[in-house]
């Protein structure tokens, strides 16, 4: 009894170095939208090779401005023109949608170490692994920001004459910023040949049109 009452005295201060530690962990809680936020993002796609979809994959320049709702605008021929592909884009960036108060790609709060998982039904069912794995500091082209790096892998199982029987893997990393409430950087490719590429140009707290929709 004295023995074990030894031992336990010994592990008491490792064990509240432990708990002090996990309490230290910095937690980055969901960001509190506010009217006259806005983004710009560059969005670059290509779906998998051989295999058509019903609607083609975000790719462009895109503008989310924050009234009541986010508003969804895609640059075409210099002019800023209401898109067809709101949804997908919320999607694509992690920002909430009407029904989905948080996005899978962003469960707050967020913290080195944290992992979830989650499944998207497409034609097969996907599943998804996420882990944030660091802080890092990224540049993008509206300036440079410190994030958490959070990787992802997406899985399916496929038999395709095209690519057999297997598993595809669609792996890559996006970097989130608490200072712009967004993700500033995504990039991901895919043993299907899929490949999708995602850069923050503008941000803005408030309403200053040329800062946030300037021509980049």
């Amino acid at each position: 009894m004295i023995k074990r009452t030894s031992l336990f005295r010994a592990l008491v201060p490792f064990l509240s170095l432990i708990a002090v530690a996990a309490q230290g962990a910095e937690q980055i809680q969901a960001p509190v939208l506010r009217s006259g936020n806005c983004w710009k993002f560059r969005i670059s796609s290509k779906p998998p090779s051989g295999v058509s979809f019903p609607n083609k994959p975000p790719d462009g320049t895109f503008i989310l401005r924050l009234n009541k709702n986010i508003e969804v605008l895609e640059i075409v021929d210099e002019k800023e023109v209401p898109s067809d592909q709101r949804g997908s884009i919320l999607r694509l960036l992690g920002f909430p949608r009407q029904g989905d108060p948080q996005s899978p790609l962003l469960q707050f709060p967020l913290y080195v170490g944290k992992e979830w998982q989650y499944s998207v039904k497409y034609t097969l069912t996907h599943t998804v692994n996420v882990k944030v794995v660091s802080e890092e500091r990224v540049v993008t082209q509206a300036g440079i920001f410190q994030t958490l790096r959070i990787e992802r892998t997406r899985q399916y199982a496929t038999a395709n004459p095209r690519w057999g029987t297997g598993i595809v893997t669609i792996g890559g990393a996006y970097f989130y910023s608490p200072k712009t409430k967004s993700i500033v950087k995504y990039d991901t490719e895919g043993d299907d040949g899929s490949v999708a590429s995602i850069e923050l140009l503008a941000f803005e707290s408030s309403n200053n049109r040329q800062s946030c929709w300037a021509e980049s």
